[in-house]
């Protein structure tokens, strides 16, 4: 089990029509989670993390602003056969503030399946990104004159090939270093 969080405070000075004033934003997002291991054959953590943000404005003709979103991530690994690896990470996102048109809703999945070879000094692995194809980011923005809903594409779906090479697996006195990859 782990429970976790994060908070942030942003204090802003804006000026409208000549006027000068502040708004804060506050944030808060507790952190839930959840792993299970069997004897190394498969691990697998679940977590959810919702953020609650609140933009406080210090004059009266400014309406406060109230936002929520919701964020569940699942990651598995499994080690079934040897040799071989399959890692699976799959995130929901929930943004209910988001005006009508936008995409409140969003789930992303990645999977990567890696094949050790020469000895277990090399790994050549296969991973797809954006599996569903719906990696989208909507986000809301709230100040006194506006509030701004944005939508956009981060990554594209892709494919990729890799081969990764151990190629210093020795420290001082023979003792074995952890299963540190060198990428390329």
């Amino acid at each position: 089990y782990n429970i976790g969080g994060n908070t942030s405070l942003n204090r802003t000075i804006n000026f409208n029509d000549d006027i000068q004033y502040a708004s804060l934003v506050s944030t808060i997002g507790p952190r839930l989670g959840i792993g299970l291991e069997w004897k190394k054959v498969f691990n697998l953590s679940l977590n959810y993390n919702p953020s609650f943000s609140q933009t406080t404005f210090d004059l009266d003709v400014f309406e406060n602003q109230d936002f929520t979103r919701h964020n569940a991530f699942f990651r598995g690994t499994f080690n079934a056969l040897k040799k071989w690896e399959w890692i699976n990470t799959l995130s929901f996102n929930y943004n209910p503030d988001v005006a009508e048109g936008f995409q409140s809703t969003s789930y992303f999945w990645n999977s990567t399946l890696s094949y050790s070879v020469l000895k277990d000094k090399g790994k050549i692995t296969l991973k797809v990104y954006d599996i569903l194809d719906q990696n989208t980011n909507a986000r809301r923005t709230a100040t006194a004159n506006f509030i701004q809903d944005v939508q956009s594409t981060v990554l594209q779906q892709y494919f990729l090939l890799s081969f990764s090479w151990k190629f210093n697996s020795l420290g001082s006195k023979g003792e074995t270093k952890d299963n540190s990859f060198f990428f390329f």
